[in-house]
C-alpha cells in the first residue's frame, strides 16, 4: 500500500516536472517569437513576410517538404527530365539578380560605408528608405534562388552539391529575415555584398564556359576559391566586431552570422570539397 502511494507520488512529481518543463519551453518559444516582432524595425515590420516569423518558418517547412519528400516521390517511377535549357534560363535570371544587388552594394561599401563598423541609418531620409527597400528585395529574391534546387531533383542528378544547395537555400532566407527584420541596412549588408559577388562569379562562369569550353577545366578550382573567399571574408568581418563595436550592431546578430558561416562552410567542405562533386568537373 505504502509502496503504491509512494509510486503514485513519484509519478505525479515526475509528470508535474515534465509539464513545468513543457510550459517553460512553450513560454520560451513564445517569448522568442514575440521578441522578433517587438524588436522589428518599424519601417520593415509591416512589409510582406516581415514582423512576426511565422511566414518565414512556414516557407522553410514547405520548401524542405517539397524538395525532400514531394518531388522525390513524384519522380520515383519516372524517367529523369532534361532541364538543361530550363537550368540555363534559371541561371540567367539568378545572374541578373546577383548583378543587380552587387552593383548596389558595391557602390555602398566602396564609397559610402565604413568597412570596420557601419551605423544603420534609422531616419526617414531617402537613402535610409532605399536601404530598407533593397534589404527587403534581397530577401524576396532569396525565394527565387530556391528554384536552383528544383532541376537537380527532377533530373535525378546524384550530386553532393545538390545536397549542399538544398541546405543553403532552406536556411539562408531564414537567416536573412532574422537580420533585416531588426537591422535593415548598415553593417550587416556586407554579407549580402559578398554573397552577391559570389553568385555573380558562380553563375557568370557557366556562361563563360558556353562561349569558351576550354575554361571548363578550371571550374572546380574557381568554385572552391570563390566559396572559400566568401566564407573567410564574412567570418573575419564579423569577428572583428568582438574587438570593437561602436556602431550599435546587436551582438546576437554577429554571433548568428559567424555560426551560420562556419556551419555552411563545414557543409560545403563535406558535400563539395571532400566528396569531389562530379558536376563541377562536367
Amino acid at each position: 500500500m505504502n509502496g503504491s502511494v509512494s509510486g503514485n507520488f513519484i509519478s505525479n512529481v515526475s509528470v508535474n516536472k515534465n509539464l513545468t518543463s513543457l510550459d517553460g519551453g512553450i513560454e520560451s518559444l513564445s517569448q522568442l517569437y514575440n521578441l522578433f516582432y517587438e524588436n522589428a524595425d518599424p519601417r520593415m515590420r509591416d512589409r510582406f513576410l516581415m514582423g512576426k516569423p511565422h511566414w518565414i518558418i512556414l516557407f522553410y517547412i514547405i520548401y524542405v517538404v517539397i524538395i525532400t519528400r514531394i518531388l522525390p516521390n513524384f519522380m520515383k517511377n519516372r524517367k529523369p527530365y532534361d532541364f538543361q535549357k530550363l537550368s540555363l534560363y534559371i541561371d540567367a535570371l539568378l545572374l541578373f539578380i546577383a548583378c543587380y544587388f552587387f552593383v548596389i552594394t558595391t557602390y555602398s561599401w566602396l564609397f559610402l560605408f565604413n568597412w570596420r563598423c557601419e551605423v544603420i541609418d534609422r531616419s526617414n531620409s531617402w537613402t535610409s528608405r532605399m536601404a530598407v527597400e533593397f534589404c527587403w528585395q534581397y530577401l524576396m529574391t532569396r525565394f527565387i534562388y530556391t528554384l536552383h534546387s528544383v532541376p537537380f531533383v527532377l533530373s535525378k542528378r546524384k550530386s553532393s552539391l545538390a545536397n549542399y544547395l538544398i541546405i543553403h537555400h532552406a536556411v539562408f532566407p531564414v537567416m536573412v529575415w532574422s537580420f533585416i527584420n531588426v537591422y535593415p541596412g548598415g553593417h550587416i549588408t556586407f554579407g549580402g555584398w559578398i554573397n552577391s559577388m559570389t553568385h555573380v562569379g558562380l553563375f557568370g562562369i557557366k556562361f563563360v564556359i558556353l562561349y569558351n569550353p576550354s575554361v571548363k577545366k578550371y571550374r572546380r578550382q574557381f568554385h572552391v576559391f570563390i566559396h572559400v573567399f566568401q566564407f573567410t571574408s564574412i567570418i573575419i568581418h564579423s569577428l572583428q566586431m568582438f574587438i570593437w563595436n561602436d556602431c550599435g550592431v546587436p551582438m546576437y546578430l554577429v554571433w548568428m552570422e559567424v555560426i551560420y558561416a562556419l556551419i555552411i562552410a563545414s557543409f560545403y567542405y563535406i558535400f563539395v570539397i571532400h566528396k569531389s562533386d562530379p558536376i563541377l568537373s562536367q
